[in-house]
C-alpha cells in the first residue's frame, strides 16, 4: 500500500495580519488627508463656475436697465462737480462727495448704503456740464434685492452670492490745467463687478415661535432667509446682510455670519499699493499700503491680514487682475505680497502724478468668488 499522502494547511502568521492592517491603515490615512483637499477643490471649483454666471446676470441687470446704456455713461463721466456754489469751494480731488467718477484713472466704490443696502450709479448731487450749466441729475439705484443671486424671480428661496461694482475712467483728465486736458478716454468707463458668496453663518430669525429662535438658513422652508438679506422694512433684529463686518473692537473684520446689528456692510475698497521693479524686485510683488482716505477706518492689522492671503483677487488701477500667492517671504516687509501673473512688462513703477503706474488695487476683505472687469461704452 502507498503511504497516506497528508495535506497541510497554512494560515497567516500573526505579524503578517498585523502588516496588512497596517498597510490598509495607512492608505485609510491617506485617503483621508485627500477627502478634504478633493471637497474643497470641488466647491471652490463650483463657486468660480456659479460665480461667473453671477458676474454676468450682475452686468446683465446692470446693462438692462432702460436707462444705463453707452449714453448714460459718458455723461456720467464728463460730469464735473459744481464748485462754484459751496463754501469753501470743491477742489475736484474733492468731487466723489456728488458720487461722480475720479479725474484720475483710479476705481471709484460704489458703496452700498448703511440702511438699505442699495448702490447708486450716475451723479447724486448738483453738479454742471462743461458749458458750466447747473444740473440736477438723478442716480439709478439699484437695491440689494437685484444684486443677490440667485434672486427671488429665479424661484431659488435661498441667495448664495452677492455682487458689489466700483467704477474708473480708463484715461485721465484734468481740468484745473488751462486749457482743461480731457482726452478721448476719459469718457470711457471700465466697470469692476465682485461677486462674493453670502456670509456662510447667516442664522434665519423667526419672531412668530415661541420662544423666538434662530434656525440655520438650509432649515428655513420659506421666503425668511431672503427678506432677512433684501426687505428694508423688517426689524433690525430681523434682518442680515450678505456679507458684513464688525464695529466694535475688531472694526472691519469680517464678521461670517451675516449680522445687521452692531455691524456693517462689507464694502469694497480701493487700496494704495507700491510697485517698484527692479534688479532687487521683481515684478510678482507689490507692498500694500493704507485703504484709500474715502473708505471706513479699520482696525490695525484688519486690512493686511484679510487681503495677504492665498486665493484673495485684486484688481489694479489699470485694469489688470491678479490672484494672491501669499505673503512675500523673499523679504522682511510684512506688507509685501506675491501675486500671479506678474504686473504686465508695460507698466511702471509707481509714481506721484504719473496715472499709468500701478498705484491702487480694489478688493474685498471677504475673497471674492469672481471677479468681472468690463468696458462698458467702447
Amino acid at each position: 500500500m502507498s503511504p497516506q499522502m497528508t495535506t497541510t494547511r497554512h494560515a497567516f502568521s500573526l505579524i503578517e495580519v498585523m502588516m496588512a492592517v497596517l498597510i490598509l491603515g495607512l492608505g485609510l490615512l491617506g485617503l483621508g488627508a485627500i477627502m478634504p483637499v478633493v471637497v474643497k477643490q470641488q466647491r471652490q471649483g463650483a463657486d468660480w463656475v456659479q460665480g461667473t454666471m453671477a458676474a454676468q446676470s450682475a452686468m446683465a441687470t446692470v446693462q438692462g436697465n432702460a436707462r444705463i446704456n453707452a449714453e448714460f455713461w459718458r455723461t456720467w463721466a464728463q460730469t464735473k462737480p459744481n464748485l462754484s456754489g459751496l463754501t469753501p469751494p470743491l477742489t475736484p480731488a474733492e468731487q466723489n462727495f456728488s458720487n461722480l467718477i475720479p479725474e484720475g484713472s483710479k476705481w471709484w466704490v460704489l458703496r452700498a448704503d448703511a440702511l438699505t443696502g442699495s448702490i447708486a450709479l450716475g451723479p447724486s448731487r448738483s453738479t454742471e456740464d462743461f458749458n458750466n450749466n447747473v444740473f440736477q441729475k438723478q442716480p439709478v439705484q439699484i437695491p440689494l434685492a437685484d444684486r443677490v443671486y440667485p434672486t427671488a424671480s429665479a424661484g431659488v428661496v435661498k441667495p448664495n452670492f452677492v455682487f458689489d461694482m466700483a467704477v474708473r475712467r480708463l484715461a485721465p483728465r484734468d481740468l484745473t490745467a488751462n486749457p482743461p486736458v480731457v482726452p478721448e478716454g476719459s469718457s470711457k468707463v471700465q466697470v469692476a463687478i465682485f461677486v462674493r458668496r453670502v456670509d456662510p453663518e447667516i442664522r434665519v430669525y423667526v419672531p412668530d415661535s415661541s420662544p423666538p429662535r434662530y434656525l440655520p438658513s438650509n432649515a428655513d422652508p420659506d421666503f425668511a432667509y431672503f427678506l432677512a438679506l433684501t426687505d428694508i422694512s423688517r426689524p433690525t433684529v430681523e434682518r442680515r446682510w450678505p456679507v458684513s463686518e464688525e464695529t466694535g473692537i475688531a472694526l472691519g473684520e469680517p464678521t461670517l455670519s451675516g449680522r445687521f446689528e452692531d455691524a456693517r456692510y462689507s464694502q469694497l475698497l480701493g487700496v494704495e499699493v507700491t510697485f517698484t521693479p527692479g534688479a532687487d524686485w521683481p515684478r510678482d510683488r507689490i507692498v500694500l499700503g493704507d485703504p484709500s482716505p474715502n473708505q471706513d477706518s479699520f482696525a490695525a492689522g484688519v486690512v493686511a491680514r484679510n487681503v495677504i492671503q492665498p486665493g484673495q483677487t485684486l484688481v489694479d488701477n489699470l485694469g489688470n487682475v491678479y490672484r494672491v500667492l501669499g505673503q512675500d517671504d523673499r523679504v522682511s516687509e510684512p506688507l509685501a505680497m506675491r501675486i500671479d501673473p506678474p504686473v504686465p512688462p508695460w507698466v511702471p513703477a509707481t509714481a506721484a502724478g504719473q496715472p499709468g503706474s500701478l498705484s491702487q488695487v480694489l478688493v474685498s476683505l471677504q475673497p471674492p468668488v469672481a471677479v468681472l472687469v468690463q468696458t462698458v461704452n467702447p
